[in-house]
């Protein structure tokens, strides 16, 4: 549970842009992120999950965006403001998940942010924030993962690491009538 709550607070701060949480963290911490979705207590994994959905929601929920009276402005910044999208892939570590209702609700998690982030992409024309465009920070995720090593000489076909893709691009397509960075 101290493995949740502290992957918690640390996507909790992550979104606060005017810490510069991201940039401090550094790929290693980052990829330490990664970790909690695949803690061994299937509960931690779940809420994480749900966790890391909730925190790239946040710009898209209403509720976060109005303006509570008398709230100072640098809390309604903060309340609003959500995990930058290259979070997204950490969802996709889900594929590992011996858990298939965890699997599968983080698939739903994912296949609804990347249709979010394609449709705020093109409304507001920034393909940056298009879900193709995060697909090489889940590469940089796996190929980084702990278990790539071992596993590349076990199996050079990287099976794990082929279900993590696979997860990701599916929810990727789900929906999808244009595929324009792919």
């Amino acid at each position: 549970a101290l493995r949740l709550e502290a992957g918690c607070a640390l996507l909790a701060l992550a979104r606060t842009r005017s810490l510069s949480v991201t940039s401090v963290m550094g790929p290693e911490r980052w990829h330490r992120l990664g970790d909690c979705m695949q803690d061994e207590d299937p509960d931690v994994r779940a809420k994480y999950a749900l966790k890391v959905y909730r925190e790239l929601m946040r710009p898209f929920n209403a509720r976060k965006t109005m303006a509570a009276s008398g709230a100072p402005t640098p809390y309604l910044v903060f309340r609003k403001s959500g995990l930058p999208p290259r979070f997204c892939p950490l969802l996709a570590l889900a594929a590992l998940d011996a858990n298939k209702a965890n699997a599968s609700l983080a698939k739903n998690y994912l296949t609804s942010m990347c249709r979010r982030l394609r449709h705020c992409a093109e409304e507001l024309k920034q393909p940056h924030v298009m879900p193709e465009a995060q697909l090489p920070w889940l590469v940089h995720l796996l190929a980084h993962h702990a278990h790539f090593e071992e596993e590349y000489e076990e199996d050079p076909c990287l099976p794990t690491t082929q279900r993590c893709l696979d997860f990701f691009l599916s929810a990727l397509l789900a929906g999808a009538s244009e595929f324009d960075l792919l």
